[in-house]
């Protein structure tokens, strides 16, 4: 066991987080009888700002949060805003009311891809350049719905739009808490 190596790097980890050395044995140090984890003997020293209390207010204070946060809360609106306005025009798309379920299939096909495909490539490009994308995309999608005078071509724009959104959906959902700090990420995110 290798306490001195195990000490040097504990005391790296401090100097870089500007805090001090806790002073305690490490588990295990000068004992060869005690097992791992019988006893607590590693406590750092508590500090007042580690026990301080973030509000919904911490997030609009500083400049880089206050922006993190608008523009959150933008994403968050316009993808439930285009995602449930794109379900909510499944019955519109035709007059046979037997219709609604066949389509109701393609719209969760179209969705389930979307989110599979959209983790594979936030993965492999970025997560910011997939989430831009597929809600350019989706715009562009809905954009061919909107437009369009033919059944057919506005359930593909329905489709591949409610695709395109879904994915943007499951990424903001793994982006969004990424541009918060640790202290304020859950405030930020509920």
């Amino acid at each position: 066991k290798n306490y001195s190596k195990a000490r040097r790097v504990y005391r790296k980890i401090a100097e870089t987080n500007n805090r001090e050395m806790f002073s305690s044995r490490l588990i295990g140090e000068g004992d060869p009888n005690d097992s791992f984890g019988s006893k607590l003997r590693a406590v750092m020293p508590r500090d007042d700002s580690q026990s301080r209390k973030y509000s919904t207010v911490d997030l609009f204070r500083y400049a880089s949060t206050r922006g993190k946060i608008i523009f959150s809360m933008l994403l968050w609106f316009t993808c439930a805003l285009t995602y449930f306005g794109l379900m909510f025009q499944l019955p519109n798309l035709s007059d046979d009311p037997d219709a609604i379920y066949e389509n109701g299939i393609i719209m969760g096909v179209g969705e389930t891809i979307g989110v599979f495909s959209a983790g594979i490539f936030a993965d492999k490009f970025g997560r910011r350049s997939v989430l831009t994308g597929s809600l350019v995309s989706s715009g562009m999608a809905c954009l061919v719905f909107l437009f369009s005078d033919e059944k057919f071509f506005t359930l593909i724009g329905i489709a591949v739009g409610k695709c395109l959104i879904s994915g943007a959906f499951g990424v903001a959902f793994v982006y969004t808490p990424e541009l918060f700090p640790t202290v304020v990420r859950s405030t930020a995110i509920g």
